[in-house]
């Protein structure tokens, strides 16, 4: 357990709550218009700023608490942990997670802490809350503990239902999303306009006009150096939507890894075995066997992309996929950075284009569980809520006012929105002060309402600034969602016994659908002699059962209003 705090340190943070609330309160940092600010032990009158005099707080309370942090972080002597403890009044008995494995571990060997704040998924509750009650309840406390869950809730009554177990208890709540996120779409292409310039070509709109612009890519000599050196499409394995042949395969029909399939009226229809999916692995191997597509995509992993994307002296790569844009280059090279803007999958054969999006709403899982050794759930779940408190997650990730990483933000500056800002960064990227590890905890930023409410103190999306940056990733973002589909998969629930089953089937055949893709494009399998034997084999290894998992998750989604 850390060691109590100094007293002078107490008053000191404590006063530093005052003045963030004083000015929580005048920028409404919630995602409401009543979002509610905690109120410090013994100190503030929430939505006044002032103090008033109180009888000291009374000790601490003291909970276990599973963390998983990043390797050079800590616990120890970490500002933001030590404001929150006091902010609170609670004293953090942290259990630091050694891996995935630990997790199951623990609630199978059953010393396991008060409270795990951790993501799980929806099969997790199921099995650890409803049938194993390991995970206790909160639904009954939320309205007068959780204030700023409970407002998010009323605002936002899908979400609520989105988190409500089968059995109608909720066991935990998702950290609450922004409404703009780049990751909302992320499976995106970016292309070379430099070169483009260079050889008098537009942006491609459909799949051969690509084909065409990857040409010559390959021939023009677009670098000027006189060498055949040009990439015309990479990409890496391993990493976030990195892979080039997933990002075309969106061109023919929709292609979401994660289950190939998509929801059309309400029925659900595997991809992976369909026409239109053969004719996108043939066009994925016409640009491998032409040179236009990087072989080495298949294999390589994003080290060896940033390589090719940070090539000295001069570019050597036409196009890739990346989740964002900062994957393959050097953002501080705002000169190259210049040349790459984002290219939406370009209309394929039938005419469409098809684009993979997450509502922000149609989150699942949790974020935290309160187990049955908690000693006082209510007052559990008292603190966890100061954490999807938007002020507070802004401090968990920037640190506290007094470390200079940010401020709120100046009259006059406007949001991603187009909305007054409240919060102002004061460094360049994130990732130059993350050398300062105890100045900031991750963890504890459950509320991600905050990232579009920043100060853009300039529109220069080139500038590697955070914020710029990040606006640059939603404005390509913004290109792809009018091509999104009007039907997602909804949240499903299920049973332990199907999702059990489910797993083993996904495994099985997801990962036999990306091995066969990889050798249909690269030669190793035919698509006009083997692709049969191809779709035999998904229909044996349980396809029929795999597909109606998910229409009964539609079909349940449907029944509740979804």
């Amino acid at each position: 357990m850390k060691k109590i705090l100094r007293m002078s340190a107490i008053i000191l943070s404590v006063v530093l709550v005052f003045v963030l609330i004083g000015c929580a309160e005048r920028n409404d940092p919630g995602p409401g218009n009543n979002q509610p600010t905690p109120t410090p032990a013994g100190g503030a009158s929430a939505g006044t700023g002032t103090t008033t005099t109180e009888p000291e707080p009374a000790e601490p309370d003291v909970f276990s608490i599973f963390v998983t942090i990043g390797p050079t972080d800590t616990v120890v002597d970490n500002s933001v942990v030590d404001w929150f403890e006091e902010m609170a009044n609670v004293k953090f008995d942290f259990v630091i997670s050694t891996g995935p494995e630990m997790i199951t571990l623990l609630l199978h060997g059953g010393d396991y802490p008060e409270i795990f704040l951790q993501w799980f998924s929806n099969d997790d509750i199921v099995q650890y809350g409803v049938v194993s009650e390991i995970f206790v309840p909160i639904d009954e406390y939320i309205e007068g503990h959780a204030p700023n869950i409970n407002a998010y809730f009323n605002e936002n009554p899908r979400f609520k239902v989105n988190m409500t177990a089968p059995n109608g208890r909720i066991y935990g709540v998702r950290q609450l999303p922004a409404t703009l996120n780049h990751g909302h779409s992320g499976m995106k292409g970016w292309i070379n306009t430099a070169w483009l310039d260079v050889l008098g070509l537009s942006m491609p709109n459909t799949t051969e006009e690509l084909y065409d612009v990857l040409v010559a890519f390959r021939d023009g000599d677009p670098n000027g150096n006189g060498l055949k050196d040009e990439i015309p499409l990479s990409g890496a394995i391993g990493t976030w939507n990195g892979e080039p042949w997933w990002y075309i395969m969106n061109s023919f029909i929709l292609s979401v890894q994660g289950n190939f399939v998509m929801v059309d009226n309400g029925r659900v229809d595997f991809v992976a075995n369909t026409d239109a999916f053969r004719e996108g692995l043939r066009f994925n191997k016409r640009l491998v066997d032409e040179g236009l597509m990087d072989v080495n995509s298949f294999t390589q992993p994003l080290d060896d992309l940033i390589v090719l994307g940070q090539n000295p002296d001069i570019e050597i790569l036409g196009m890739f996929a990346a989740g964002h844009i900062g994957m393959a280059l050097d953002l501080e090279d705002i000169e190259r950075s210049k040349m790459y803007a984002p290219l939406v999958n370009p209309i394929g054969p039938s005419g469409r284009r098809f684009v993979h999006y997450s509502s922000p709403l149609n989150a699942s899982g949790t974020s935290f569980a309160i187990t049955d050794r908690c000693h006082n759930v209510p007052r559990a779940l008292e603190v966890i809520d100061l954490m999807f408190n938007e002020l507070n997650s802004v401090i968990a990730y920037n640190g506290t006012l007094e470390n200079g990483l940010w401020q709120h933000a100046e009259p006059g500056l406007l949001d991603f929105e187009g909305n007054p800002a409240l919060y102002q960064t004061l460094y360049a990227r994130r990732e130059q002060a993350a050398s300062v590890v105890d100045d900031r905890f991750l963890p504890f930023v459950l509320c991600d309402t905050q990232r579009t409410k920043y100060a853009l103190v300039s529109d220069d999306i080139y500038d590697p600034a955070s914020q710029q940056y990040e606006l640059r990733l939603i404005q390509a973002t913004q290109e792809y969602l009018p091509y999104r589909l009007p039907e997602t998969l909804p949240v499903i629930w299920a049973t332990p016994e199907a999702a059990q089953n489910q797993a083993l089937l996904s495994v099985a055949i997801l990962e036999y659908v990306r091995q066969s893709a990889a050798l249909f494009i690269t030669g190793g399998l035919s698509l006009d002699n083997d692709w049969d034997d191809y779709v035999a084999a998904l229909s044996n290894m349980g396809l029929a059962e795999y597909v109606k998992y998910f229409q009964d998750g539609v079909d349940s989604a449907r029944a509740r209003g979804d």
